[in-house]
C-alpha cells in the first residue's frame, strides 16, 4: 500500500477560524508554526502539509503549547487519503482540475 493510503495519511489539511476581532496575533502565530513545518497555504484559513505522520504529532503539540484558543476559535485537521485525493478536485476560474502533491 502506498504512503498516501496508508492509515496515517501523510498528506493532512489544516483548517482555522479565529473570531474577528482579536484573532489576528493567533492566526499569525498559527500560520507561521504551519509553515516552519513545510506547510503551503492552499487558500485564507488552509493549509496543506505532507509530511510524515510524527511531524504531524508535533505540529499538533506545538499548537496546544504556543496558540491561544479562545471561545469560537478552532483548527480543523484532516487526514487526505490517496483515494480522497484522487477524487478532489480544484475549481477556479482556470476551471476544473485534480489536485497532485
Amino acid at each position: 500500500m502506498g504512503v498516501l493510503g496508508d492509515p496515517s495519511p501523510r498528506l493532512r489539511l489544516y483548517v482555522y477560524d479565529f473570531k474577528e476581532p482579536g484573532g489576528e496575533a493567533e492566526r499569525r502565530k498559527l500560520r507561521e508554526l504551519l509553515e516552519s513545518h513545510g506547510a503551503f497555504r492552499l487558500q485564507y484559513s488552509t493549509y496543506a502539509l505532507l509530511a510524515e505522520p510524527e511531524v504531524h504529532a508535533r505540529v499538533l503539540r506545538r499548537v496546544v503549547a504556543r496558540v491561544d484558543f479562545e471561545e469560537g476559535d478552532s483548527l480543523l485537521i484532516v487526514p487526505v487519503c490517496r483515494r480522497c485525493l484522487r477524487v478532489a478536485r480544484w475549481v477556479d476560474v482556470e476551471g476544473v482540475r485534480g489536485l497532485r502533491f
